[in-house]
């Protein structure tokens, strides 16, 4: 810049940053609990409902035979009774047989041991993706209406994805992959999914003490 007229001379100016949108829902894990799974149970879109699974192989997914008396675990509405699948990741694909809105998705890992002593640890899975659609094939891909993943960086054994109010998407399909703890085999530990539409649970019956 000269004295006298205070010019000012630039070359290059840049502004860098994502294109951030705004949330359309939150995750919560704190208040999940055995409680918190039965009472939803019986309003819950999945309940007693078996899956389909693709495993990752190969960088393929493909077919993976998962036996039905571990498929009914993940939709029993019991904490404790489940069972792991041994290397993953896996993708497990729900029907609900008609689209509607989701509010909420409950994702309950199985952690501590079995009767031989072998160790779950599954809030030690390190990631979920959750996808919505309309049809199976495009699930996890850009057609789905909701596609989230998340990073388990807090180690939880239960998280709740909540829609906010006029955000819930809507999907006859509902599909979730698992990618289990870095170290092993990427063994999958699961107890519980829950698909929720916002119909409310039936209200908890009121305990009384007796006395004689």
């Amino acid at each position: 810049a000269s004295d006298a007229g205070g010019n000012i001379q630039m070359r290059e100016i840049a502004v860098f940053g994502e294109n951030l949108e705004p949330p359309t829902y939150e995750v919560v894990s704190e208040g999940l609990d055995e409680a918190y799974v039965n009472n939803r149970h019986s309003v819950s879109l999945l309940r007693g409902k078996l899956f389909t699974a693709q495993r990752l192989e190969q960088d393929a997914w493909t077919e993976w035979r998962v036996g039905d008396d571990v498929k009914r675990f993940w939709t029993n509405g019991v904490l404790g009774d489940t069972n792991h699948l041994w290397e993953g990741p896996g993708r497990f694909v729900y029907d609900l047989e008609k689209s509607g809105p989701i509010t909420e998705v409950v994702l309950m890992a199985a952690t501590g041991q079995d009767q031989a002593g072998n160790q779950f640890s599954g809030n030690q899975h390190q990631s979920y993706r959750i996808s919505i659609a309309d049809t199976p094939a495009a699930l996890f891909t850009e057609a789905a209406a909701e596609d989230i993943t998340y990073q388990n960086v807090r180690n939880a054994a239960g998280l709740s994805f909540r829609f906010l109010e006029g955000q819930a998407p809507a999907g006859r399909y509902i599909g979730v992959e698992i990618h289990g703890p870095s170290w092993g085999a990427n063994n999958i530990w699961m107890d519980e999914v829950a698909v929720y539409d916002g119909t409310p649970p039936p209200p908890v019956p009121e305990t009384h003490a007796v006395y004689d």
